[in-house]
């Protein structure tokens, strides 16, 4: 399945991609998903290391 967002900011981007990382998955029907890689794409590193830190805050982690 493909998901493809958009908005006028990086932060109206948030909401569906932490959103997406922590609905529950059901692995127990096929082997195959859980091994089935996600992507995400970025237009930038940047922007990659922004969303890595942003989702990783929305979701609980803490940073030194």
């Amino acid at each position: 399945m493909l998901n493809i967002y958009f908005g006028k900011n990086y932060e109206d981007l948030l909401e569906p991609f932490t959103g997406s990382l922590s609905k529950p998955r059901n692995f127990a029907s096929t082997r195959e998903q859980v091994v089935t890689p996600e992507w995400v794409v970025t237009p930038s590193i940047g922007v990659r290391r922004w969303l890595i830190g942003q989702a990783a805050n929305t979701l609980g982690a803490q940073s030194n």
